[in-house]
């Protein structure tokens, strides 16, 4: 689990995401947990897995989803 809680105001605050996953720092079905206001979404994003809302608090999970091979 990576746990994310930049400042709310900093500037590419949506590249996170994108770099957590493009250097692999996740695990195989390793979660990345991104605290942020709620000018961002980020349900787009490919390993976009869920959003929740928590007064003015706003965390978005992305997973790094590998399937099992049977």
């Amino acid at each position: 689990i990576i746990f994310a809680d930049p400042p709310y105001q900093m500037e590419n605050i949506s590249k996170i995401a994108d770099n957590v996953f493009e250097h692999e720092l996740l695990n195989p079905n390793g979660w990345l947990v991104l605290e942020h206001s709620k000018v961002h979404d980020f349900s787009q994003n490919p390993h976009f897995y869920e959003h929740r809302n928590y007064g003015k608090v706003n965390f978005t999970f992305f997973v790094n989803m590998v399937e099992e091979h049977e």
